[in-house]
């Protein structure tokens, strides 16, 4: 049976989280424009850097790739999936405006601020995530939250 459009999408972002290099986290993000997959992201070290190694530290405080940081510790070497879409997007003159990007966790506030600033159309993501902060983030711009 065919899935339906979102489902599918949402499947290949999360087939994209896969090639991430980060151990915390696998975060995948897929660009829809005009109806069509058009660039994939997924987070992880910088193109030629070394990748995270979280797994060698028993304790965060000692894992140089991790800072304490609202209250988590959280990956700083890793590039964010949704960012890493909108610089592939760019270096590939793929247009933004309007474009949907489907994405396999809520964004953070920074994805957030990149989307936007993108001028992405909307940012999609399965439902019964709390998306309270996104949903504050987005409100006032031209960027839409669908959850599916």
């Amino acid at each position: 049976m065919r899935p339906d459009f979102d489902p599918y999408i949402l499947s290949l972002a999360k087939t994209v989280a896969t090639r991430g290099t980060c151990s915390r986290r696998q975060v995948g993000a897929v660009l829809v424009r005009e109806g069509h997959p058009r660039e994939t992201g997924y987070n992880g070290a910088p193109s030629g850097e070394r990748h995270c190694a979280h797994e060698d530290y028993a304790r965060p405080e000692d894992d140089p790739d991790l800072a304490f940081i609202n209250g988590d510790w959280r990956c700083i070497r890793a590039d964010h999936a949704e960012a890493n879409v909108i610089r592939f997007a760019k270096l590939h003159w793929t247009p933004l405006d309007g474009s949907s990007v489907y994405v396999t966790c809520r964004p953070c506030v920074a994805c957030t601020g990149v989307l936007i600033a993108a001028r992405v159309g909307e940012i999609v993501t399965w439902a019964g995530q709390d998306t309270a902060v996104l949903e504050e983030a987005l409100r006032g711009t031209e960027t839409r939250l669908r959850l599916v």
